[in-house]
């Protein structure tokens, strides 16, 4: 099977994890993984990316939603992802607190 390969929105990875001799654009295990959903991206679209990028060995996956200014975050090891709503925040696994309305200021 030919090897997949996803470009995240956003991502967060650390020099131990990236090594002194990677290809320029090729990042694995993210500490953290940010996709915007767009009106594009199918329910199925978003599935397997949730499921490749976990299984790929990133610790924090975030699925930001615009539409209704929700993020879903998953955590890899974790079963079900977390949804906070805009009037809420969260703590990353990075160690910051997220108020979920500044995702969406303009």
């Amino acid at each position: 099977m030919p090897a997949t390969i996803r470009g995240a929105d956003l991502a967060v990875v650390s020099r131990e994890s990236v090594g002194e001799d990677v290809p320029v654009g090729f990042l694995s295990q993210s500490l953290l993984t940010v996709e915007v959903v767009s009106p594009s991206n199918t329910a199925a679209d978003m599935d397997l990316k949730v499921t490749q990028y976990l299984a790929a060995g990133t610790r924090e996956l975030w699925l930001v939603y615009p539409d209704t200014r929700r993020v879903y975050v998953y955590r890899n090891g974790e079963r079900d992802p977390k949804v906070f709503q805009q009037n809420e925040h969260f703590t990353s696994t990075l160690g910051c607190d997220c108020e979920v309305a500044k995702f969406f200021q303009n």
